[in-house]
């Protein structure tokens, strides 16, 4: 029981009562199985059918494609309190994760869920006819040919963008979207499968999805080095498998800004702006 102070339930009593709780929930995990992972879920557009370990359920802020404004900084917010509990309760903390969320909310959760502050993540992602893979930086990187495109742009920019286009290619939407918000990169970069060394239909082993995370991530922090930009912001554009995504918010700590965009395709520009953070700036309490 938890004693509040005054006779009506304010806001910052709700958030310790829930703290309080994820506490307890995460302790009893760990008493029932110290030295095993813990499960995290993720839920989006529709509620998880069964909850496992310490499950974030925001389906009920999306309105299909659609969240409110401010519902990315609320997100990171309850994903960073998620990541603090479990800081908290488990020394070295081992994760397997699942769940159904869109790309840039899949890499804010790889960014929160970081190597950087001592968390060991795998996703484990369903994949029709062959049940589940697990995807973590633990497995041996298998090569996919790439085809990387860079452009230059405006050389008093701070700002880069990358795009992974994988399941489609994207450099024209990217452009589209980076237009009509008036930014002017000083480099962009798209990484795409080279032409026959990979075909839509076919589904990528998560080795290749390691491979083509790290050779994207690679490719702009050289180019970001070239350039010499010390403070550079990275504008994420996302067309590639959940876990993908996953992994590659992993990789986002060394930018000062990252700008996440989420596709539609019945919009114009069809990605848009959802959300701003500091992947080296996230402060676990």
């Amino acid at each position: 029981m938890k004693r509040l102070g005054g006779k009506e339930l304010e806001a910052a009593d709700a958030l310790d009562i829930a703290d309080a709780a994820m506490r307890l929930r995460l302790a009893a995990i760990r008493t029932m199985d110290p030295d095993g992972q813990l499960s995290i879920g993720v839920f989006a557009r529709r509620p998880p059918r069964i909850q496992r370990g310490l499950t974030h359920d925001f389906s009920g802020e999306f309105n299909g494609r659609e969240v409110a404004d401010g519902g990315y900084t609320m997100f990171e917010k309850a994903l960073v309190a998620g990541a603090s509990n479990v800081l908290a309760e488990f020394p070295s903390p081992r994760l397997v994760g699942e769940g159904m969320a869109p790309l840039p909310l899949a890499a804010l959760v790889g960014a929160v869920y970081s190597p950087r502050a001592g968390f060991e993540l795998e996703w484990s992602q369903f994949v029709e006819g062959r049940g589940r893979q697990r995807w973590s930086f633990d497995l041996v990187a298998a090569e996919i040919e790439m085809d990387t495109r860079v452009a230059m742009g405006n050389p008093s920019s701070e700002d880069l963008a990358l795009a992974i286009g994988l399941s489609a290619d994207i450099e024209r939407a990217t452009a589209e979207a980076l237009r009509s918000l008036e930014v002017d990169c000083r480099a962009y970069v798209h990484c795409a499968p080279e032409s026959g060394s990979y075909s839509p239909g076919r589904e990528l082993t998560p080795e290749e999805g390691v491979g083509f995370v790290l050779s994207a991530i690679n490719k702009v922090r050289n180019l970001r080095e070239e350039l010499d930009m010390a403070r550079a912001k990275l504008h994420l554009f996302l067309a590639c498998p959940l876990a993908m995504a996953v992994l590659t918010g992993q990789k986002l700590n060394t930018f000062s800004d990252c700008h996440l965009y989420e596709h539609d395709p019945n919009a114009s520009p069809s990605y848009k702006l959802v959300h701003v953070f500091q992947p080296s700036s996230i402060a676990y309490v």
